[in-house]
C-alpha cells in the first residue's frame, strides 16, 4: 500500500499527520491542561469566573475559551447559579 507523505514531515503519512492550519493558542492550551488537570481525578474548580481563573493562574479570556472548546467536545461540565458562581467538573460522559 503505498501512502502519500505530509509535507511538513515526509516521514508521516498525510492519513496520519495533518498539520495544524490555525496558529495554537497557547494561553487557552495552559488553560484547558490546568482546567483538566484539576478535574481529572474527580475533583471540581468553582467560585467565580475571576476566581477560578485566578486560581488556575490564567487570565479569564483563556478561562472562558477553554471552558467552551472542553464543554463542547464532552469532556468538561459546567454548572452556573445567580450569583455569578460556575462550577466546572468532569463531565459524566467522558467518565
Amino acid at each position: 500500500m503505498d501512502s502519500v507523505m505530509s509535507a511538513h514531515h515526509p516521514w508521516l503519512p498525510t492519513e496520519i499527520f495533518t498539520p495544524r492550519l490555525a496558529p495554537v493558542d497557547l494561553g487557552c492550551l495552559v488553560a484547558q491542561g490546568r482546567v483538566l488537570d484539576a478535574v481529572a481525578d474527580g475533583g471540581t474548580l468553582s467560585g467565580t469566573l475571576q476566581e477560578v481563573a485566578c486560581s488556575l493562574g490564567v487570565s479569564v479570556g483563556d478561562l472562558r475559551v477553554a471552558v467552551d472548546e472542553l464543554g463542547q467536545v464532552g469532556w468538561l461540565a459546567l454548572e452556573r447559579d445567580a450569583d455569578d458562581q460556575i462550577r466546572l467538573a468532569w463531565a459524566a460522559e467522558a467518565r
